[in-house]
């Protein structure tokens, strides 16, 4: 083995282990003070609504052409669906956050 394979083999160690620092941490943290976690958890439900609503909306055409079948037509449809609303109500809450700072001098 050369110098480079175990520098790659160390490298892969070293991101495995901070990535499952990153994961663990947060969940331990959360676990710890629920109180100050109750906003994350609020977050992640609305945004699990809004998919739930955008998957809805979405169709479930299939595409033998693209090898794309009824359920992934759907679960992509709601995606971009959830993608639209998204970005659309970032810039709406970025122009009325600018019109109101207008307002507050």
């Amino acid at each position: 083995m050369d110098f480079i394979d175990i520098s790659i083999y160390i490298t892969y160690l070293l991101l495995a282990v901070a990535a499952i620092a990153a994961i663990v941490f947060p969940i331990i943290f959360m676990a710890q003070n629920l109180k100050k976690a109750k906003n994350t958890f609020m977050g992640i439900g609305v945004i699990l609504l809004l998919f739930a609503i955008s998957l809805i909306f979405s169709t479930n055409e299939s595409y033998e052409k693209y090898a794309v079948d009824a359920s992934l037509s759907l679960q992509v449809g709601a995606a971009l669906i959830l993608l639209y609303f998204m970005l659309v109500l970032s810039f709406a809450l970025a122009i009325i956050s600018e019109v109101s700072q207008i307002f507050k001098k």
